[in-house]
């Protein structure tokens, strides 16, 4: 075992190799190492903590960044296994490649809008019923609780949009009615819909719900007290972001590697290698270099574990030479004319190919159903599956089109209403 120390970086490298000759044309080696970052980056640390318990207005509202002084350094495993075959002029290696990364910092967005414990959830389904059963009857376009049959009241949404001391109760295209909340029920947008009653950069729906019980609300005319504590949906109103940056996201990559190399004889040398492997870990954070990424919920960091973005489970190398044979005591063209042999000898033909399968992508729909991150992924219509659509997508249905800088294939009028389907492709 060899331990290596870079002291420019405090970084500490031990690394082990074992080679082993099992016949004399048959060899075996592996090698492990490890990477262990002692005092990690340092290029993101924050700058002088604030005092969230600061603010006379409810538009002073904060941004703030954090370290968590449990963080930990970053540690990377790798580790090699291969098995050597010489075959006279060829030599053939197959060997398998991973590394774990753990530890891999990014920041998290403790102020996620809650629709759970605040009670919200039960009450935005209730919304969607009483909307449903005022269109049937012709009541309109709103989701007020008119008293009809199969409706009830939504105690939240009537503090948001009521009166409140010296503010009057909002219009109706401002509460029951406003069409951006028509549309996130209608699309089951409950953590949108949430998030616009928790933020706190105007009053208009958040002092109408918490009134005196918060100061800067008070101080703007909201007087009354009501039933919702200041922390309903975020733990901390004063700020709008309170991102903490930790060291819980893991990576990893498992590789099969089959590469043949031969070695020049007859004037021909070449390289060729098959790579299928696959890479998991935090999608949202390995695009972003400098670990500002988040998960989608501070409750289920698995729902952010998948293929990276550059997993590509197949991979085909080859490059070649050949030095044509067309000069004096070749075999195409053996002549010892000096200026023919100057024309036509001294030629090499070579090549580098690569054909490799395809990045995942993950499909969006811009609706946030959970919180004010989590997207609720897409909804598919008319039966169409996942593995359906990648074939849709394989399909080109036009010539190239250039304001796109791209190829149309058929599948929009796919993508409708229809079962939900969060997919990732790849």
């Amino acid at each position: 075992m060899v331990w290596l120390r870079n002291t420019g970086t405090d970084q500490i490298y031990p690394t082990a190799r074992v080679d082993f000759n099992i016949t004399p044309t048959l060899a075996w080696h592996g090698t492990w190492n490890l990477r262990h970052s002692v005092f990690g980056s340092r290029s993101n640390y924050p700058g002088s903590p604030y005092d969230y318990r600061d603010g006379s207005k409810i538009t002073t509202y904060l941004a703030t960044n954090a370290v968590d002084w449990t963080v930990r350094p970053n540690l990377i495993t790798n580790f090699v296994f291969g098995v050597q075959s010489n075959l006279e002029y060829f030599l053939l290696e197959v060997r398998y490649i991973g590394n774990k990364a753990t530890n891999v910092w990014h920041y998290q967005n403790y102020n996620e809008t809650n629709i759970l414990e605040s009670g919200f959830l039960p009450q935005f389904v209730q919304a969607q019923r009483n909307l449903q059963i005022n269109q049937s009857s012709g009541r309109g376009t709103t989701f007020e609780n008119l008293g009809l049959t199969g409706q009830a009241p939504v105690p939240i949404f009537e503090a948001a949009f009521g009166a409140n001391g010296s503010n009057a109760r909002l219009a109706t295209n401002q509460g029951f009615g406003n069409a951006t909340f028509i549309q996130n029920l209608q699309q089951g947008a409950a953590g949108a819909l949430a998030n616009a009653l928790a933020n706190t950069a105007t009053p208009t729906y958040y002092c109408r719900l918490v009134g005196g019980n918060f100061a800067p609300c008070r101080t703007l005319g909201f007087t009354v007290p009501t039933a919702y504590p200041i922390n309903l949906f975020r733990p901390n109103p004063f700020a709008t972001n309170i991102n903490m940056q930790v060291s819980d996201v893991n990576t990893n990559y498992n590789g099969l590697q089959l590469e043949l190399r031969k070695a020049l004889s007859h004037g021909l040398q070449f390289q060729a290698s098959h790579v299928w492997s696959h890479t998991l870990g935090g999608i949202s954070n390995l695009d972003n270099q400098t670990s500002t990424d988040q998960w989608q919920t501070v409750r289920n960091g698995r729902l952010d574990y998948g293929p990276t973005p550059f997993d590509r489970r197949h991979n085909f190398t080859a490059f070649w030479t050949w030095d044509l044979p067309l000069e004096n005591g070749r075999r195409w063209i053996n002549t010892s004319n000096p200026i023919l042999n100057r024309l036509v000898g001294g030629w090499t033909l070579g090549g580098v190919h690569r054909i490799s399968s395809g990045a995942p992508g993950q499909l969006t729909s811009g609706r946030n159903s959970f919180n004010q991150f989590a997207d609720s992924g897409v909804l598919f219509g008319s039966g169409l599956t996942a593995g359906q659509l990648l074939q849709r997508l394989d399909t080109v249905k036009s010539a190239y089109i250039a304001s796109c800088q791209c190829f149309r294939s058929d599948v929009a009028r796919l993508v409708g209403k229809g079962r939900s389907e969060s997919a990732r492709l790849g």
